[in-house]
């Protein structure tokens, strides 16, 4: 488990999570609520496949373990693997500004908006120190040299978690 599907929608409707990640999203909100025949079939679909799975392994284990607490099928969390061996270290260097960096992908579920409105805002305030890299849709070597420039990455804040 590691995305928003019909279940963490259930869970937000129950009070399980002070907040959905569509919320600001219209066209999403209701990607899960059961009335269009989409949604329908999305829904279905999913618990067919959770109900079968020997097993429900959570990525992370608040956002996407809550949801199904009281499962049989529901097992030890398991975060994304990162293989260190395979990363060059190297030391976070500050030079003349502090880097904030700020991949979009999935900007919906991520907050992008949120995040790109207070990159603005510290942007401004701090021109001295501070420089925002937003970057969307490099390849894969590309993003990785762009990020190696930051000092502070920020991915979203729409989760609960990690």
């Amino acid at each position: 488990a590691a995305g928003s599907d019909c279940f963490q929608y259930r869970a937000y409707l129950s009070g399980r999570y002070r907040y959905y990640i569509y919320d600001d999203n219209p066209s999403l909100v209701n990607m899960y609520d059961n009335n269009s025949l989409k949604s329908k079939m999305l829904t279905h679909s999913t618990e067919i496949l959770y109900s079968k799975a020997d097993g429900i392994i959570p990525a992370v284990p608040f956002d996407y373990e809550i949801p199904f607490v009281g499962m049989k099928n529901l097992r030890k969390t398991i975060l994304f693997p990162i293989n260190y061996k395979k990363i060059n270290y190297s030391v976070n260097k500050v030079s003349n500004k502090i880097v904030f960096f700020h991949g979009i992908s999935r900007p919906a579920e991520k907050g992008s908006s949120y995040i790109l409105e207070a990159m603005k805002i510290v942007e401004q305030k701090y021109e001295k120190y501070v420089k925002c890299i937003v970057v969307e849709r490099l390849p894969y070597d590309d993003y990785v040299k762009a990020l190696s420039e930051a000092n502070i990455i920020i991915d979203q804040c729409k989760g609960y978690g990690l």
